[in-house]
């Protein structure tokens, strides 16, 4: 029987996630011309850990076989995942790790890809100097993890001062306008 793959992404306004969503679409097609899987079934909007939860139960209430998850938090999903995989219905977890049984998690490390870029700039800077850091969304998944491993690299450079942080909510835009900011509040960075 064809399979049917549900997508649940909770944060449109990434280029990103645009991508994800698109080249999903575009992978799925080919499977479909082969006969083995239907249409995907998308649930795909800018939403809060609520939405997301009403995100799963629809893809659950449409009897999809899988469900391709990003998930907006590390833990607010847990007990609705749970759920479908409970129903039979394979859970893949994409792009962030989560901790519940029977989810498998595809992505990369964060917390390692973090503290690569983290220790280039450390290294680039001489071990001291003045930065700020802009984070992507403040509690979710692979923002908790990336920051952390900032954290970690940046504990071993005590003459690198953090002289602010704030938020880009992996927009482009926002980001800009918080560097434009930061260059404003802080013109010897």
């Amino acid at each position: 029987e064809k399979f049917t793959i549900g997508i649940s992404n909770p944060f449109i306004s990434s280029e990103y996630r645009t991508q994800m969503i698109a080249e999903l679409i575009e992978t799925n097609a080919e499977y479909m011309a082969k006969g083995l899987t239907t249409e995907l079934v998308i649930e795909s909007a800018d939403t809060d850990v609520a939405g997301q939860i009403q995100q799963l139960q629809n893809l659950m209430a449409k009897n999809v076989d899988a469900i391709l998850v990003n998930p907006g938090d590390v833990n607010g999903l847990n007990a609705t995942l749970e759920e479908a995989v409970a129903k039979g219905i394979i859970v893949i977890s994409v792009d962030q790790e989560l901790d519940v049984p029977g989810v498998y998690n595809v992505g990369i490390d964060q917390k390692e890809w973090a503290k690569t870029s983290a220790q280039w700039l450390a290294d680039a800077m001489g071990g001291k100097g003045d930065i700020v850091t802009i984070e992507g969304f403040p509690g979710h998944p692979a923002n908790v993890a990336r920051m952390d491993g900032v954290a970690e690299v940046l504990a071993k450079y005590p003459d690198i001062k953090v002289l602010a942080t704030d938020t880009g909510k992996w927009d482009e835009a926002t980001g800009q306008q918080v560097m434009s900011n930061f260059l404003a509040a802080y013109p010897t960075l």
